[in-house]
C-alpha cells in the first residue's frame, strides 16, 4: 500500500468535502475555515468508518488509482456532510465502548458464578472480642502450626478454593499464621489467590 497517495488522497477530498460543504451551506467566511476543518476531520475518520462496518476496502488499496478514487469518494461524500458523518462515527464508537463492557462485566460476573459455586461458604465475621483473644493466643500456638496442615486443607475435595475462614476451622490455626503462609507459598508458586467479588480465594496451583 503506498501511504504516501492514502495520506493524499485523505487530505485532497477531505480539503474538498469541505469546500463543497462551505459552498453548499452558504457559510460566510467566518466559518467557512471550520467547515474546512471539519470536513478534513470527517476524510480522516473514513479509515475508522470502513473498521466499524468491516470493509477490506481500505486495507486492499493498491497503487491503482481507480481504487484510491473509490476510497477518494468515500472520504469526499464523509466531509461534504461532516457534521452528520463525525457525530455518526462517535456515537458508533462510544456504542462499541460500552458494548465491550458489557461483554467484560458478563464475562466477570460468569467467572465469579463458576469460582462461587466451587468455593465453600463464608463464615460469618469474627467479633471484634474473638479477633483479639485470638491474636493472644497467636504466640503460644505459632510452633504447632505447619504447612502440611495447609496442604491438606487446600487438598479438600470437597471445595476447590478455599477461604480464610475455612482454613481455619480445618487446621485450627490463627488467621494472621494462615495468612502469613499462604503468602509464603504464594511466593513459591505453590498456591493461587483468586478473587471472587469481594472475596479472596486460594486453591492449589495445580
Amino acid at each position: 500500500m503506498n501511504y504516501y497517495l492514502l495520506f493524499s488522497t485523505i487530505l485532497i477530498f477531505g480539503i474538498l468535502g469541505g469546500i463543497v460543504n462551505a459552498i453548499r451551506t452558504n457559510k460566510d467566511k467566518n466559518t467557512f475555515w471550520k467547515s474546512l476543518v471539519k470536513g478534513i476531520v470527517a476524510s480522516f475518520l473514513v479509515p475508522v468508518f470502513l473498521e466499524i462496518i468491516k470493509s477490506e476496502l481500505g486495507r486492499n488499496l493498491t497503487d491503482n488509482l481507480y481504487d484510491f478514487l473509490i476510497f477518494g469518494g468515500l472520504c469526499l461524500v464523509a466531509a461534504i456532510f461532516s457534521d452528520k458523518f463525525i457525530d455518526t462515527i462517535g456515537a458508533k464508537i462510544l456504542e462499541k465502548a460500552e458494548s465491550a463492557e458489557r461483554k467484560a462485566e458478563e464475562s466477570n460476573k460468569k467467572v465469579d458464578t463458576v469460582i462461587s459455586k466451587k468455593a465453600e461458604p463464608e463464615s460469618p465475621t469474627e467479633s471484634i472480642d474473638t479477633r483479639i483473644l485470638s491474636f493472644e493466643k497467636f504466640s503460644e500456638s505459632k510452633s504447632n502450626q505447619t504447612v502440611d496442615k495447609i496442604i491438606k486443607s487446600l487438598k479438600n475435595e470437597k471445595y476447590e478454593y478455599r477461604t480464610i475462614d475455612g482454613l481455619m476451622k480445618d487446621t485450627n490455626l490463627l488467621k494472621v499464621t494462615i495468612v502469613k503462609m499462604l503468602k509464603d507459598l504464594q511466593e513459591k508458586e505453590i498456591v493461587l489467590s483468586v478473587r471472587s467479588g469481594k472475596r479472596t480465594l486460594w486453591t492449589l496451583n495445580k
